[in-house]
């Protein structure tokens, strides 16, 4: 069985004195990067990210408290823990304008998250997306356009973040196919060498919000996905 924690929390009614007695948790770098937003929304959400991550992955592996997890970059420079440990918990975390996520799990995982009424530039389609999801958004207009460009990129995000390839790996080599309860990754031609197998969810955490998931797995492992909604009362 694989297991994966997923912890959110919906953060337009959080204020940053809300958050001020777990900002000692986070590292210096964490806390400098933080001042450096120009918005105090931005700035929130940051800081709400960070700190969901850490008392998440003390929730999920005892060993440590909030403020001893040390990370580091690792291949691509997607931040690893860094800490010597019996085990070492994979995770990764996304925030956008009101909504931050946060995810631990034993095997490679990513997540992104994004507010549904951010601005979409059919620009960025034509770009990064595979010519099989442009023949798709072109068949559709308004909201429904705007949602599946949503899903498309909220998905492809949380690939490249699963993996840690960033950008490094091109948009346009694969796309998803929506026919089957979870998306399938498809690939241009061939896909990469020694690929790993990836499973994939998509979730509406929020009216205002969209959720993806990448997780390393075989689509035939059992997976379990604890999901939880926090405030910073319940932190």
């Amino acid at each position: 069985m694989i297991r994966a924690t997923l912890w959110f929390m919906p953060t337009s009614g959080v204020s940053i004195e809300s958050l001020a007695p777990f900002v000692a948790e986070l590292s210096q770098s964490e806390r400098d990067r933080a001042a450096r937003f120009a918005f105090d929304r931005d700035q929130r959400d940051y800081l709400a990210a960070h700190i969901l991550q850490r008392r998440l992955l003390s929730s999920v592996h005892g060993e440590l408290l909030p403020a001893d997890w040390q990370f580091e970059p690792g291949r691509f420079g997607k931040p690893r823990v860094a800490n010597e440990l019996t085990s070492v918990p994979e995770f990764n975390l996304s925030h956008t304008r009101g909504l931050v996520a946060a995810i631990a799990a034993d095997v490679p995982v990513g997540v992104d998250v994004e507010w549904l009424q951010r601005r979409t530039n059919p620009s960025l389609a034509e770009s990064f997306f595979a010519a099989e999801e442009i023949r798709e958004l072109l068949a559709l207009s308004g909201d429904e356009r705007k949602l599946r460009f949503l899903q498309i990129w909220t998905l492809k995000e949380s690939y490249i973040k699963g993996t840690g390839a960033g950008l490094r790996q091109p948009l346009d080599e694969f796309y998803f196919d929506h026919s089957s309860a979870e998306p399938v990754l498809q690939w241009k031609g061939s896909s990469p060498q020694h690929e790993a197998p990836w499973r994939f969810q998509q979730h509406r955490p929020t009216n205002e919000h969209i959720l993806a998931l990448a997780i390393c797995a075989e689509r035939e492992a059992q997976l379990t996905i604890e999901a939880r909604e926090l405030t910073p009362g319940c932190l």
